[in-house]
């Protein structure tokens, strides 16, 4: 039901079935992470989704670079960039395709505007969008700065 309402564009109504799957005791880690990209795309992201990501952190399959990059990605967005920059590195220690990959640039970019350095972000979001996604998170990746760019009215490149 939440995929099929985050594909109809209700993000919010989708957050509420993510919210009750994630809490009951049956929940997994692919479930845990689509509550987390989806608070990201809704533009809130959600501290009590990077709680139940910490809780996860120590199964094989959390520690991922996808993992990271999604728990990367809510620390920035929740104005943590020292635990954003320490997930970015897990994340690129464990990524195959490592900076051929929009992931690690957007997660960058957001690391570097909360630290303020405004030409290095706008570096790494050029450089994400210069690069084909390999999979759904890097779309969703490449998705948060289409959001971003809205709010900043600036251009992506």
């Amino acid at each position: 039901m939440a995929t099929s309402l985050i594909h109809l564009g209700e993000r919010e109504r989708a957050s509420q079935y993510l919210r009750t799957i994630t809490n009951a005791p049956y929940s997994g880690p692919d479930e845990l992470l689509l509550e987390a990209w989806n608070s990201l795309l809704n533009g809130k992201p959600d501290s009590d989704v990077l709680s139940k990501l910490d809780k996860w952190s120590n199964i094989p399959e959390m520690t991922s670079a996808n993992y990271w990059y999604t728990v990367g990605n809510l620390q920035a967005s929740l104005s943590m960039p020292d635990d954003a920059q320490r997930s970015l590195v897990k994340a690129l220690d464990a990524d195959d395709r490592g900076a051929s990959d929009p992931k690690p640039w957007v997660l960058a970019s957001k690391i570097y505007e909360q630290y303020g350095v405004t030409d290095a972000a706008a570096a790494a979001r050029q450089k994400a969008a210069s690069l084909s996604p390999s999979d759904d998170m890097a779309k969703w990746s490449l998705l948060l700065l289409s959001s971003q760019r809205k709010t900043e009215g600036a251009p992506l490149h």
